[in-house]
């Protein structure tokens, strides 16, 4: 506008205004729900219904699970659990119901919290997968567990690296490492027969074939073989205090009978107020024995349920004629 006059607008400027659309003009059709109660009562029964029964079939496999846990921590010689001194102790399972292969045999910590952020960074990927790294390329990753002095491992109990110096960097480093869990154990059954218990496949296929590999020659510069598989499984940290870890598999069946485990302890869980546990259990489709995933759904279908029961009855028997709302 100049001196009271309009002045009209130019072409580019008609050609801004938006596209007589529906979408341009936002003027398009729209769905806007109105709770009602008898929608919400439908809605609630049917959530609560699939709950229950998802729950149900959870439960179910879940029972199906045969399981035997003891622990053994606190038992004759292991009781006296020191890293530089062998502890020889016995625990026997009485299996009622016959346990069809594969049996799968787990060890079991309490305690132990392998989620601390320190903890799950203390680690060398790179020197994992067979890279033969020096102190200050693994400084940062390892620490506080970058030298062999760090590590605290006499020879006599390395697997490899017997002419390591204090000074010489610690393959495998870090802390993860440096815990490993070092029990063994042997199961003989009711006539004194030993159980096969296979030690191999309990790792998974991408972590053995990708992320852990030794070194040519590991012996010499390696004080622990990062190939073995008891090993690839105790680096995959828990991300809770309690956890179990699989330790082998018996592809036969066990019977009914009392089996006898000895362990070879070596493991010192005092430090921190620990426990340790041998379990024993099948599986199924879902996997081991988890009732709280089952009992949880029915928990939650169950309260669904009662909501749809408390909607009906407000709606219904305490209805107010001036409530829109419950129509």
């Amino acid at each position: 506008m100049a001196d009271g006059q309009v002045v009209p607008l130019g072409e580019e400027q008609h050609n801004r205004k938006p596209r007589n659309t529906p979408f341009r003009q936002q003027t398009m059709k729209a769905y806007k729900p109105v709770p009602t109660v008898k929608s919400a009562v439908i809605i609630f029964t049917t959530l609560g219904s699939i709950f229950i029964i998802v729950g149900s079939v959870l439960l179910s496999y879940s029972l199906e699970i045969i399981e035997h846990r003891k622990r053994y921590d606190n038992v004759g010689e292991c009781d006296k659990t020191k890293y530089d001194r062998l502890s020889l102790c016995n625990i026997t399972f009485d299996v009622t119901d016959e346990m069809s292969s594969t049996v799968y045999f787990y060890y079991e910590l309490d305690n132990f919290y392998q989620n601390h952020r320190r903890y799950v960074k203390s680690k060398s990927q790179n020197q994992l997968m067979g890279n033969d790294l020096s102190k200050g390329s693994v400084s940062t990753d390892c620490d506080p567990i970058v030298t062999m002095e760090d590590l605290g491992i006499e020879p006599k109990y390395r697997e490899g690296g017997w002419d390591l110096t204090d000074k010489d960097v610690a393959n495998p480093c870090g802390l993860i490492a440096k815990t490993f869990f070092n029990d063994t154990f042997i199961m003989w059954d009711q006539n004194g027969h030993r159980v096969n218990i296979l030690e191999n496949d309990i790792a998974w296929p991408s972590d053995k074939d990708r992320k852990f590999k030794n070194l040519k020659n590991w012996q010499k510069k390696q004080w622990k073989d990062v190939e073995d598989e008891h090993f690839i499984v105790w680096m995959r940290v828990s991300g809770l205090p309690n956890f179990r870890k699989l330790w082998g598999r018996i592809e036969d069946d066990l019977t009914v009978g009392t089996y006898t485990v000895q362990i070879n302890s070596t493991y010192d869980v005092s430090d921190f107020d620990g426990k340790k546990y041998v379990v024993i259990s099948t599986a199924n489709a879902l996997g081991g024995r988890n009732d709280f995933l089952g009992i949880a759904y029915i928990v939650v279908g169950g309260i669904t349920i009662l909501l749809a029961i408390a909607f009906f009855v407000r709606g219904y028997f305490f209805k107010k004629s001036q409530d829109l709302h419950y129509s």
